[in-house]
């Protein structure tokens, strides 16, 4: 009998038959096409009325990953840590004279009026018409995990996604229903993201009596439509879609902004999706921005700051917590809430400990890293580069990919102050996690068989509060892409029983 990994990919239908751990290797063809007809025949009829622009249901694996009790204890402990970081930290982010955030990580100038706004409003206003605190509304993001090898599959959490508050939700909520099927949990397997009871807490973050306005235009949207059909079956009201075109303010003196915010839905826009065929001005009391960084810098002032007043994600999280520079903020704010007692010494070496190596522009650590290069050209193997406002691997850059001369002169840039997002075009330097290597064996493909990938996990924090396991994909040099022309795959994941601690031994199945 050999010890169970802390990760793996199973076959919930072969571990049930088995009442062991059976790793998706051991199932033959026969198993991969009956659980993925299965996995299919599930979800289809749910992404049928939907809608959803991206055939993401071809890429739901008929398996699973699995991890240790011990191991998702692990990547809970660390979220919830860095989640008390993130707040404390927001909340500091103008008050604090010595850590100085504004400069050390500057925003668009548009970006930094609205926040310092919400900011001021937390601060000053009172009673019902009061701006939520940050760390009872700060709304939805999620993490993406890499798995060091050096360390023994140590989780590395690379980046923070929140500028799309449902990503991923519903994916993973989805895949995990299909093959809950199969009766592992009669073995002890537990699904780790129970989709029943996650719609009941994106629910929670709005006013149930009233309507939801998507605001979107680039982005088509994925597991808020799965969202907005649900929300109109559980309440009967509408998740209205418009594009932000379609925002119009009337006076309002009653408002902190002396404006109220309406959407247009009369076909001002000209874009039939985002368009409802009723006509006139509906009241904006609650919404859901999918909006690029850039997307925002088109809405006036006056507007964003009555978005920000009803958005379920709170600004904040949108322009500092998806920023790719916030977790150097949280390196190097450790020993300062350790200091301050925000930590224990330990908590803060578990989460330094869960974090990827990351410097941030104009960081002493990042003029430190340049001198190091030119003394050694090798060094730059050892990171990458990344834009901090983009997502989806987008940009990302190895060192070992660079030539020596472009390498310098980006570290030149990156070190010598801190730069703007978008107008100063820039990047953080992230040390390169070695990934571990995991047996995969993929659905769609001309052939099924035992390939090595590296494993990209998520979880999802909403309002501080509940922490959802979100989906899992595979990366070859950066992750397997997703779309109608790739072929990578997205599972959700379940986790062991105590006492599950072997594999079974027998082979693969004939």
């Amino acid at each position: 009998m050999t010890q169970m990994p802390s990760i793996q990919q199973i076959s919930l239908s072969l571990s049930a038959e088995r009442n062991a751990i059976a790793p998706a290797t051991c199932a033959n063809n026969s198993r991969l096409e009956r659980d993925l007809k299965a996995v299919r025949d599930h979800v289809e009829p749910l992404f049928a009325p939907v809608n959803i622009p991206i055939p993401l249901h071809q890429r739901m694996s008929p398996f699973n990953i699995c991890i240790t009790q011990q191991f998702a204890r692990t990547l809970e402990s660390t979220h919830r840590l860095l989640d008390r970081a993130l707040v404390d930290i927001v909340e500091r982010w103008f008050t604090d004279i010595e850590a100085n955030f504004p400069s050390r990580m500057p925003l668009e100038p548009h970006e930094e009026e609205v926040i310092r706004w919400i900011s001021s409003q937390e601060q000053s206003q009172s009673g019902p018409e009061k701006m939520p605190d940050f760390r009872k509304r700060s709304g939805m993001w999620r993490t993406d995990i890499l798995f060091d090898d050096r360390s023994t599959g140590g989780a590395k959490i690379c980046e923070i996604n929140a500028r799309i508050p449902f990503n991923g939700f519903y994916i993973a909520g989805l895949q995990s229903e299909a093959t809950k099927k199969f009766g592992a949990s009669r073995i002890g397997l537990k699904a780790a993201n129970e989709l029943k009871d996650t719609k009941e807490i994106l629910f929670d973050c709005f006013d149930r009596s009233k309507s939801i306005f998507h605001i979107h235009k680039k982005w088509p949207g994925v597991d808020s439509r799965f969202f907005g059909y649900d929300y109109k079956k559980a309440t009967g009201l509408d998740v209205v879609q418009i594009g932000p075109s379609q925002l119009q303010l009337e006076k309002d003196d009653s408002s902190p902004t002396g404006w109220s915010l309406y959407a247009n839905i009369g076909g001002a826009s000209g874009d039939d999706e985002h368009t409802s065929s009723t006509g006139g001005l509906l009241k904006v009391e609650q919404c859901a921005l999918e909006l690029f960084q850039e997307e925002f810098a088109d809405i006036n002032p006056t507007s964003l700051k009555q978005l920000a007043m009803c958005s379920v994600n709170d600004f904040r999280t949108i322009f500092l917590l998806h920023d790719k520079r916030i977790l150097g903020i949280v390196l190097d704010e450790i020993a300062n809430l350790v200091k301050r007692n925000v930590f224990s010494p330990d908590e803060g070496r578990i989460l330094r400990d869960g974090i990827a190596e990351t410097l941030i522009p104009g960081s002493n650590a990042l003029k430190q890293l340049l001198e190091e290069t030119k003394q050694d050209p090798l060094a730059k193997n050892e990171w990458i580069v990344k834009p901090v406002r983009d997502a989806s691997c987008n940009g990302i850059r190895l060192g070992v990919d660079i030539e020596q001369d472009e390498w310098l002169s980006l570290l030149e840039r990156l070190s010598s102050r801190a730069l703007y997002p978008a107008s100063d075009d820039a990047y953080v330097v992230q040390r390169l996690v070695k990934h571990g290597k995991y047996d995969i064996v993929r659905h769609d493909v001309s052939v099924a068989k035992t390939e090595q990938f590296h494993l990209i996990g998520s979880c999802h924090m909403i309002n501080s509060q509940s922490l959802v396991f979100g989906p899992w994909r595979i990366g070859d040099k950066v992750h397997v892409g997703l779309g109608p022309d790739a072929q990578g795959i997205v599972m959700s994941c379940v986790i062991s029983a105590e006492g599950m601690e072997h594999l079974d031994p027998r082979k693969r199945e004939e």
